[in-house]
């Protein structure tokens, strides 16, 4: 959704940072590569990869440094919905965003009125997939 806007060395970060998260729980999820497939046609990024070489630590720090808090905002709403995107939300993955939010310097209401939203985005899409598929009537 918001990717495009990022420019190319965001861009890569960003792909790094993301197979770090899904490989939080030691669980790269089939639905996590499908949305890290989603964020490279996005970005218009020549390859899809699902590894990295390059160190967290090191990672987040140059992203911040390039990255404005908006920026950071967008990245954290698409990271947040890559670990979101297998209907599993487990300790490894909230302990990875708590590190990376710390990191990025967003304050926990930021976080938190992001992690809302998406939840009540999935809510939404699992709606209309109700309607559209089960052919079910939702009040």
């Amino acid at each position: 959704m918001y990717l495009n806007r990022l420019s190319d060395e965001q861009k890569n970060i960003f792909l790094d940072v993301c197979i770090h998260a899904a490989n939080a729980n030691n669980d790269f999820a089939d639905e996590e590569k499908l949305y890290i497939r989603q964020y490279c046609e996005e970005m218009r990024l020549p390859k899809v990869r699902y590894e990295t070489d390059s160190d967290i630590k090191e990672l987040i720090p140059r992203l911040v440094k390039i990255s404005t808090k908006s920026e950071l905002k967008m990245i954290t709403i698409e990271l947040m919905g890559l670990l979101l995107s297998d209907q599993c939300y487990d300790s490894f993955e909230k302990e990875f965003m708590d590190y990376f939010s710390k990191e990025t310097e967003l304050t926990n209401q930021e976080f938190q009125q992001i992690f809302d939203a998406l939840n009540e985005l999935n809510a939404l899409y699992e709606k209309f997939n109700k309607i559209v598929f089960d052919d079910g009537i939702i009040i």
